[in-house]
């Protein structure tokens, strides 16, 4: 695989994993008791790069 292609597809990857981390439905269920700890994290961290990126 070219390299140009793997970045490409890397990319794609990329935005559909940030637009779920960033979803409302994501962000209520990280927001539960019952959630790995990591996952906290994750969603704040992805909450911090929306709003910087809404700027």
């Amino acid at each position: 695989m070219e390299s140009l292609k793997m970045l490409q597809q890397f990319n794609e990857c990329y935005a559909k994993i940030q637009a779920i981390a960033q979803s409302q439905e994501w962000l209520e269920l990280s927001n539960r008791n019952d959630v790995d700890p990591e996952m906290k994290t994750h969603s704040f961290l992805n909450s911090k790069c929306k709003i910087q990126n809404s700027k």
